[in-house]
Formats: C-alpha cells, structure tokens, sequence
C-alpha cells in the first residue's frame, strides 16, 4: 500500500513538472490555449485537495474569491453572458496553480527521503529551464534590442503576429519572462544582504546578472520597481544608523534631483526604448508640461469609476467607449474598478493577500524565514496598479512556487518560524 502511495505521489509530482513547462517556457505556452492548461490547473488543484486535507478550509477560502469575481463579471460588465465570465475564472485558476504546486513539493520535501530526492531534482529542472530562456533571450537581445518589448505589444499587432509567434517559438522572453526576472533579482538582492562569505559573493553575481537582463529587456517599470525595492530591503536591514541615514539621504536625493538624474542616465543607457522613457519621466519630474499617455488612461479609468464605484460599468459589453477604457487601462487595478467596481477590486485583493498569507505560513511550517518572499509579494502588488498582471502568468509561478521552493532548499529550517505558523 505504501509503495502504491508513494507511485501516485511521484506521478502527480511528475504531471506538476510537465505543467511547469507551460508557465515559464515560451514556445509551450504559444502552443496551447488556456482551456487545456485550465482544466490541468484544476484536476492538479484537487489532487492537492485529496494529498493535504488538514488545510481544506485554506483552499476554500483561496477559490471562493475567484468564483466571486467571475460572478461579479457574469452579472455586472457582462450582462449575463457566461463565456467571457468562464474566461475570467479559468485565468484566476490558472493564476493559483502555481500556489498547489508549491503545497505539493513543499509537502514533499518534509516526508520520505525518495520524496526530498525529487524535490531537489524539480529545482534542478525549474533552474534549467528558466536559465535555457534567459540564455535564448540574452543572445536575441544582442542581436535585436528591442525584441522583449515587441514580444509585450505583439497580441495587440496582428500584422506582427507571424513574428511574435516564430519569436515565442524560439522560447525568448517577453514581457512576463522579464518581469518575472524582476521578481527573482528582487529575492537574490535580499540573498546578498542578509549572507555572509562566500553565498554573499554568488547571490551578488546572481544579482548581477539579473540586473543586467533588467536593463537590456528595456522596461521602465521594471527597472524602478527593482531599484525601489532594492532600496527597501537595503534599508530595513542596515545595521547602524549611519548607514540606514546614509540610505535615506541617498533616497532623499534620488528624489530631489529625480529629473536630471533620469535625464543623465538616459544618454549613457543604449537601449533606445528605455532610453526614451527616461527622457519622458526626466520631463515628467521636471514639471516641463509632458503629458504621459499613461496619466491619460487612469484620467478615464477614474472618470468611468466616478460614475460607477461600487459594482462597476454595468452592460459593458454594449458600451464601446466603457470597453476602449477597460482595455487601454494598462493596469489590472485598475481594470478592476473600472469593470466591476470597489466590489471585485477589494475581493480581489482579499485573494491576493491571502494568497500571500497562505504562502508565508507554508514556508513556515518549513521552519524558514518568509521575508524574501513577502519582499518580492510588494513588487506584484505595486506592478498590479501599473500594468496588466491578470494574464501575465509568469509572475504567480515565479512569485508562488520558485521562489518559497528556493528558499526552503537554501533555510536551514528554524523552530521559531515553525511555531509562527502553528501559532499564527
């Protein structure tokens, strides 16, 4: 009966690994629509379900909010039309895939010793295949440096869209891929500051690199985000005063003199996308009159939210002008208020905290110190308000399964961070 067990533990271990591969690789996801991933998101989630009953009432808690928001969707912008609503869901499933994988493998990690074998060789396949994409990106970027911003305007092209599938096929990073780098540089910056000696040295160089594919991919956002919360975790973790006065006389600068700085950097960085953005923020921060075309959007976003705050636009689907709003939102926040109101928007973010919630008290229960991972839950966050994450599944998978999965392969597991989740 054990070694029965122990097969259908393994199987399903092996069908999340085949699943991983859509998340972060390229040319799988161009192949396969989100119906077949849905419905593999979902046979998974409730393998989970049946392998971790003591924690039910958590995945209640985690699915009830997503059914919530469809029906907010199916009743509100939709008028009653069930497809776009099924839609929704089957993202916000998707979305939480990767939260169950991270129950399963971390689970596993704590039993049988054949069980901790193959949570080690899961990360050694994760690291190679996001690794295989930053390689594949890396040498497309040298040769067009543009190419990860093309990759993010393609869907809304459709005279490139024979490029950006040969493109995606090649397994080069767009948008998602580039943001989730973010998110890992985020977690390995926090690596270098709180290690000492030798894993200090190879999370800097980690960082580095990071940093390096930050910059090349050329998103503004991106690069402000990192830098920010770089800052962030500097200063919550220096030492002496000196330092922490040091780090906010440096912010305070940053600040004051934001316009030439920006200005400046600009014409040292070569990427001519990122380059231009700094001129523009360099314009913004200087009050010389420039009008960012996404100040415009979130203008309509809050004129159309004005009108319908709490359940949002009702019959968006006839409403032409409601709909160009909604889609040029570039924001998922945003999207939010503007279709289905405070309503959905405060569901939503019930889901996303308590998504974090669920993830901290599991790396505890791991006996690990969750603060790597609550640092990199701020950057989702604050990107949500500033750029369309709804779709971007790249983020929940590095965010919910690679990064807690890493940090319980490098925690030397601590009773205090233990009895955190048992209390907590």
């Amino acid at each position: 009966m054990r070694r029965i067990k122990t097969f259908i533990m393994l199987m399903i271990g092996i069908s999340g690994l085949l699943l991983m591969l859509w998340f972060i690789m390229p040319g799988v996801k161009a192949s396969l629509t989100y119906v077949p991933v849905a419905i593999a998101s979902a046979i998974f989630t409730f393998l989970t379900f049946i392998t971790d009953r003591k924690h039910i009432v958590n995945y209640i808690l985690i699915f009830l909010p997503c059914l919530f928001i469809a029906l907010l969707y199916f009743i509100v912008p939709y008028s009653f039309s069930l497809k776009p609503a099924v839609n929704i869901f089957q993202q916000l499933v998707i979305f939480t895939a990767p939260v169950m994988l991270a129950t399963l493998y971390l689970n596993l990690n704590q039993d049988r010793k054949i069980y901790r074998w193959f949570y080690r060789l899961s990360i050694v396949f994760l690291v190679g295949c996001i690794g295989f994409v930053y390689v594949r990106t890396m040498r497309e970027l040298s040769v067009n440096p543009t190419v990860c911003r093309l990759l993010a305007i393609g869907k809304y092209n459709s005279y490139m869209a024979e490029e950006i599938q040969s493109l995606r096929m090649k397994n080069i990073g767009g948008f998602g891929f580039s943001y989730a780098m973010g998110i890992i540089e985020i977690a390995t910056f926090y690596g270098a500051v709180r290690n000492k000696g030798k894993k200090r040295i190879i999370y800097a160089l980690v960082t580095l690199f990071l940093l390096v594919f930050v910059v090349r991919a050329q998103y503004m956002t991106l690069l402000i985000l990192c830098v920010v919360i770089n800052f962030l975790t500097s200063l919550k973790f220096a030492k002496s005063y000196a330092t922490k006065a040091f780090i906010v006389f440096a912010i305070v600068l940053l600040l004051v003199f934001s316009g030439p700085i920006t200005e400046a950097l600009a014409g040292l960085i070569s990427g001519e996308r990122l380059s231009e953005r700094m001129y523009a923020l360099s314009g913004l921060l200087e009050g010389d009159g420039y009008n960012s075309w996404r100040l415009e959007f979130i203008k309509d976003c809050l004129g159309s939210i004005s009108k319908h705050l709490f359940f949002g636009q009702p019959d968006m689907i006839n409403n032409h002008e409601a709909i160009s709003i909604s889609a040029n939102s570039h924001s998922t926040q945003f999207k939010l208020l503007v279709d289905v109101g405070l309503a959905g928007s405060i569901i939503y973010n019930f889901y996303l905290f308590y998504l974090r919630r669920y993830i901290v008290k599991l790396i505890c229960r791991t006996g690990n110190n969750p603060e790597p991972f609550a640092m990199c839950f701020l950057f989702l966050w604050f990107l949500s308000w500033l750029n369309p994450t709804f779709e971007t599944f790249e983020l929940p998978f590095v965010l919910f399964l690679v990064i807690p999965l890493f940090i319980c392969l490098n925690g030397k597991g601590n009773k205090h961070y233990h009895s955190e989740a048992v209390n907590g």
